[in-house]
Order: C-alpha cells, then structure tokens, then sequence
C-alpha cells in the first residue's frame, strides 16, 4: 500500500518537481555562470587578478620538483576547465604511475553530468583556483577540496603527471584535488585501490571481488561457483548504472596463456592493470536460440592496448555471427576499448571492484555548455532544458533511475516504481 501512495504523489507533484528541478538546474546555473563573469569583469575593471593568483599552501610540495601554472605550460592554447564534451579518450595518463586513479577518472567521464557536479568551479579560474567536492572515507563526511593550478612539469616544461588531450584542465585539477585529500602526490602514486577512489568521487560504498587459489570468485563472504554467475552479478550492476571496476594479477607485464599458449602471450593484456567494465551483453549465437555467449566490454585507461584474443575488435568471431556486432554496438577503433568472453575474463583478471552508485537528480543531471563563448552557458540552457522536457530525460533521471544494485545477487535489470510507468 505505501509504494502505491508513493506512486501516487508521484503523479500528483511530478509536474512541480520536474519544473523545479529543470529550473535549477539549467537556468538557474546559467544565469549564476553569466553572474560570476559578471563580477570577474568588474574586478579586473579595479584591479589586476592575473597577478592575484591563488596558491595552495596547505599542498604538499616537492621542493625539488618545478612547478608551473597549467595554463603556462603551452601559452598557445585557450585553455579551459572543460571544453563542451567530456570523453574518457580525453584522459591521459603521466608518469606517477596512477593507472587505478586514471582507470576511474575515464570511467566517470563516460557520465559528463557526473563529473561537472563534481566541480563547484565551472569554468576556467583567472585566479587558478578550483573547488571540488570529494567525500572523505577516513571522517565520513563531504569535504570540498579547493587547489591551485600549480602542477609539477619535467626538464623540457611539461607536465609530469595525468593530462587531458586538447585544452582542457579538469583532469590535471581532478588529479590534484585527489593527491590532495590523500596526503599529495606521492601518497597516490606507485598504485592504489580503485574502490578508494570511487568512494570518494560518489560517496557511496564499495564492494570487492577477487579470485581465489582455487580460482573461485568471492565477496562479501559469497562464492560465485562459475564464470556465468560472475558474470550476472556483474551485469545487474553494470545495468543498475553501478561504476565497475577490474584489474589484473602483478604477473610484471606477461603471463603464462592458461589456453595453452605460449609462455608469456598476453593477447594484449597488461600485468598489474586497471581497467573498467562499460557493459555486460548477455547474446544468442543463433536467432533460433541455443548457445549464447557472454561478453564484457572493457576499456584500458591509456586509450590503447586492447585485447586480440576471441571477440576482440579484429577477431574472426564478428565476421561469423554479424548480427551479434549490431546488437552489442561493436566499433573498431584503437581506442582502449574492447569485447572479452567472461570465459577468459576469469583467466586475466583477479579482482572486481563494484560500488553502490545511488541515481539522483543532483548527479545525472548539470549544465552542459562551452565556456569558450560568449553564448556557451545560454546555448547549453536551452539544449539542457529541451533534453529534459522533450526527451523525457528529467522524468528518467528523477524518477525512473535504476535501483542501486546492493547485494551479490544476479538481477532482472532497472525496475520502475511501479507497473504503470513501465511504458517510460
């Protein structure tokens, strides 16, 4: 009875909220863009704020080390916090040897909305100084971590650490705001645990897979008796719009091909690496039914180096059943990205990291505008507002977001609030 009362209130105060929330969202946060542009021109009108820079203080810095203001480091580009689209090919890693950290960045950059909400500062800082909100796990609670934009760069000027392709900064101040909360750079590199990192980017809890001696899958005190049902358990997440995470054994760079291979073939595969899980795609080999296959898509955070063992991208298993790339979405590109049978996922991989993703407004909804113009935040208010309205997109995101999936159990996919709404 309580959830058709809810449902009920639902319909009832649905237009209210929509209208509200669109409001807040798109005019109100474009009107607050023009607002701070506004006053930026009325200071520089009194007084010079390139030479009022912000510097943090409180970081730890490497005296050996230079530093240099990112936007110094090629004074040929406009720079800019985020340059309309968010991708995870923008994502480049450096030489702090971060890879679990660049793994999740590139993850949470397949959700721009995600990734602006995490920024308090939404555009370039004439000042150099950024805002972003992290949760802290060792006090339980949200903090906003505020850096400069000083970075560390090499001999020849550049930077040392993670980039961006093109112009645009958010990676470098995302990876700073993280060295940050964790003591600096040095206490992030070398390796890490990506479930750490989730849990400060959404707040929300983590849950760890690994394979045992006896090559069997376990977490949270659960075993998974086979590949199939590891791989359930990761598709009902992954469907629920959990972040997934995965990483290979420290095997230093080669591995002996359980298949009966070579010694050392990889197929591609990296020793001691992150990668993350886009999809899980549960297919017929057959229109008639039978035999299905199982695949993962995963995605290596260096936008490169794929897999080219069975179903990779080049693999002869496409040309065989064609039906199954269009029902997958399988593009070829050298890209990072790729298609894995769980078969041989559980061969490479050891370890799992899921985290509890809870879907709200405040999250899978922002302003999404280039700050290179003039008009950017205008032009992204009306294309924001008609995707909401139009395209139904508030009405899914506020209430029609997929469940959080909370347990080790294989599950049936989103769920609406009630049997009624299962036409949106």
């Amino acid at each position: 009875m309580a959830t058709y009362f809810r449902c009920l209130m639902r319909c009832v105060f649905s237009p209210f909220i929509l209208l509200y929330n669109s409001i807040n969202i798109y005019c109100v946060g474009c009107i607050s863009i023009y607002w701070l542009r506004f006053l930026r021109f009325l200071c520089g009108r009194g007084c010079c704020l390139q030479c009022w820079k912000f510097t943090d203080h409180k970081f730890p810095r490497d005296e050996e080390t230079e530093w240099k203001r990112a936007p110094e480091i090629d004074e040929t580009k406009k720079w800019c916090l985020f340059q309309h689209k968010i991708d995870p090919c923008d994502v480049q890693q450096g030489g702090l040897g971060d890879c679990y950290l660049m793994c999740c960045i590139a993850l949470i950059a397949t959700r721009p909305h995600f990734v602006r909400n995490m920024f308090i500062t939404k555009e370039l800082s004439i000042r150099g100084k950024y805002k972003i909100r992290m949760f802290d796990s060792k006090n339980k609670k949200w903090e906003v971590i505020t850096v400069d934009d000083q970075i560390p760069v090499d001999s020849s000027g550049r930077t040392k650490y993670s980039h961006s392709v093109g112009n645009e900064l958010w990676v470098i101040i995302l990876e700073k705001a993280y060295a940050k909360l964790n003591g600096g750079y040095k206490k992030i590199g070398g390796g890490g645990w990506m479930g750490d990192v989730l849990t400060a980017f959404t707040g929300c809890k983590n849950i760890s897979l690994s394979q045992n001696k006896d090559k069997q899958w376990t977490g949270n005190g659960k075993k998974m008796e086979s590949a199939v049902d590891l791989f359930y358990v990761l598709k009902a997440h992954v469907d629920a719009g959990a972040f997934v995470t995965c990483c290979t054994s420290e095997f230093g760079k080669e591995i002996v091909d359980k298949r009966g291979g070579q010694a050392g073939e990889t197929h591609g595969i990296i020793g001691g690496h992150a990668y993350s899980i886009l999809a899980a795609k549960d297919v017929k080999l057959s229109f008639f039914g039978g035999k299905r296959v199982l695949l993962l898509q995963l995605r290596n955070p260096w936008g490169s180096g794929e897999w080219t063992g069975a179903w990779s991208d080049k693999a002869p298993e496409w040309d065989q059943h064609p039906s199954i790339a269009k029902e997958v979405g399988r593009v070829v590109s050298d890209d990072g990205s790729f298609f894995m049978a769980v078969e041989d996922f559980v061969l490479y991989y050891t370890s799992v990291c899921l985290i509890e993703y809870k879907h709200s407004a405040a999250t899978d909804l922002a302003l999404e505008f280039n700050e290179s113009t003039c008009y950017g935040p205008f032009c992204g208010c009306i294309s924001g507002c008609c995707s909401f309205w139009c395209c139904c997109r508030g009405a899914r995101a506020i209430f029609f977001a997929p469940d959080a999936a909370t347990d080790l159990r294989a599950g049936d996919g989103p769920k609406t609030c009630c049997n009624c709404f299962g036409i949106f």
